[in-house]
């Protein structure tokens, strides 16, 4: 999951990062070099700028990629009719 994130990090600019989350581009910087961590108020914000969303499942955090989590949504909609 570390690499996907990091992935993810890298087609996005910091710019973007930054104001998804409220801070500047150095403080992106200090957290995709390893050097601070995100804070709880600032994964939904992050996740959703590099394309992935945070969803809980039976008490499980996993990540998907939005459009992955869109399909299903669909899907799920369009079995329900």
């Amino acid at each position: 999951m570390h690499s996907k994130i990091l992935q993810r990090v890298a087609t996005v600019k910091n710019f973007a990062i930054a104001q998804a989350i409220c801070h500047d581009e150095g403080h992106v910087s200090h957290i995709t070099s390893g050097t601070r961590g995100l804070r709880i108020n600032e994964l939904e914000g992050f996740f959703n700028a590099i394309g992935l969303k945070v969803v809980e499942c039976d008490g499980l955090m996993v990540s998907i990629p939005a459009d992955e989590l869109l399909a299903l949504k669909l899907l799920a909609r369009k079995g329900l009719l």
